[in-house]
């Protein structure tokens, strides 16, 4: 059976009993095991460290379902950037599938699987939060198209509209005061 295993820093497996790695570049970087809150993920790989897969010929990486330009005899390089979270490796050596990779990808900011795992969480939570105070996306490509309805909205989107835009209407309607107070504003 093919299982990617750790071994000093190199990411390892066997195809046809010949071995296939992934190691860092650099000698300052590295591979690391995940913790089990990060599964299925079971190694962690840095942004930005640039990384060599080593395997029998043909040999054929997808980082992502994104193709990695091969280097030649047996040798691909890759990265990610601007890419934390998780992420999928796969390699065909010597014309056979090894197993799926999946690893974790870890910013140099916060260089442990626990710190990234609790700015990670953060960070979504962020994002979900702010994505439930909008009541639809305006730019996002779906399927019906966006007229006016002949049917009045529904409460749920008075409310999400009245929640985001409630500075601005209070804004107006001080405005509106100010000049009802002074006399400007006459209504028939």
């Amino acid at each position: 059976m093919n299982d990617w295993r750790l071994e000093q820093g190199i990411l390892c497996c066997t195809v046809s009993g010949r071995p296939v790695t992934v190691r860092p570049a650099a000698k300052d970087s590295s591979v690391k095991e995940a913790t089990p809150l990060l599964a299925p993920s079971l190694f962690c790989l840095y942004e930005w460290d640039r990384y060599v897969v080593e395997g029998p010929t043909p040999l054929c990486v997808w980082v992502k379902d994104r193709d990695v330009e091969p280097l030649g005899n047996g040798l691909t390089l890759f990265s990610y950037a601007n890419q934390i979270g998780r992420s999928v490796i796969r390699v065909q050596a010597g014309g056979q599938r090894l197993p799926l990779l999946p690893v974790e990808i870890l910013s140099p900011k916060r260089p442990t699987p626990t710190e990234h795992l609790r700015f990670y969480r953060a960070l979504v939570n962020d994002l979900a939060a702010r994505a439930t105070r909008l009541p639809f996306v305006v730019a996002a490509p779906t399927g019906i198209p966006a007229s006016e309805s002949p049917r009045p909205p529904t409460p749920l989107f008075v409310y999400h509209f009245l929640r985001q835009h409630a500075s601005d209407l209070r804004a107006a309607l001080a405005a509106m005061r100010s000049l009802w107070s002074t006399g400007f504003a006459t209504f028939a």
